[in-house]
């Protein structure tokens, strides 16, 4: 026993970059002047994220069977001359109720039974 550590185990999507390639049912598509779409969600109950223009970050609850929501969610206001996935992605985080694991490095963020509200790839581990 002294030489055990015995800890909760985490959540599979925890201390992940996941990037989006599905955002509301289309395929995100990479300009030179947009930031990669993108979350990370950290074991201290902490997401960031950006949409390629501007930063979010909150709160994540993690809960048994999956379930997922966010909250206190702020965002930066800077002015893009380009088209993003802001506004977007802020509308998954809204309404996403839990996550599905397709496999180690794909997820989906749903609400009920309804298609993908995203879907992302870990980018790394």
């Amino acid at each position: 026993a002294n030489f055990y550590l015995l800890q909760k185990s985490q959540a599979p999507i925890v201390n992940k970059y996941w990037k989006a390639t599905e955002i509301m049912g289309l395929a995100v598509e990479m300009d030179e002047d947009i930031k990669e779409p993108h979350l990370l969600i950290r074991s201290n109950g902490q997401f960031s994220a950006g949409g390629g223009c501007n930063s979010m970050f909150g709160q994540i609850t993690l809960d048994g069977k999956d379930r997922i929501s966010f909250s206190n969610i702020a965002i930066t206001e800077m002015a893009c001359a380009f088209d993003n996935y802001d506004q977007e992605l802020l509308e998954v985080f809204n309404n996403t109720q839990q996550y599905i694991m397709v496999d180690e490095k794909h997820m989906q963020l749903i609400v009920g039974k309804r298609a993908p509200l995203a879907k992302f790839e870990a980018v790394y581990f």
